[in-house]
């Protein structure tokens, strides 16, 4: 530990934040791809003017606005993960070059 019990030093693969963020993505599209209307309209078809077609109409957007919102939080975490390996980045390198232009001590 560096700087007191509050402070702990994390080593940070910013590749493996990358990767993570990529994953992260592709699952957040998988999850909009699921669709959630397109789900029940084959049902609603099948007994459309009935209190069950309107049902599964209720259903299919209640669906898609759960898909919605999951992928909307997945997408969240790819944009974090990639954001902390670009950011880490920035801060490392700035970090190195400003002990290097301290020069020798």
């Amino acid at each position: 530990m560096l700087g007191g019990p509050d402070v702990t030093v994390v080593k940070v693969d910013p590749d493996m934040l990358r990767a993570m963020s990529g994953s992260l993505g592709a699952i957040a599209r998988e999850v909009e791809a699921l669709g959630g209307r397109r789900s029940f309209d084959n049902a609603g078809l099948a007994v459309e003017g009935s209190d069950t077609a309107a049902a599964c109409r209720d259903a299919g957007d209640i669906l898609a606005s759960a898909l919605g919102v999951a992928a909307s939080r997945i997408d969240e975490m790819a944009f974090i993960a990639g954001d902390g390996a670009e950011n880490y980045d920035v801060v490392d390198t700035t970090f190195a070059s400003q002990l290097s232009a301290m020069g020798q001590m």
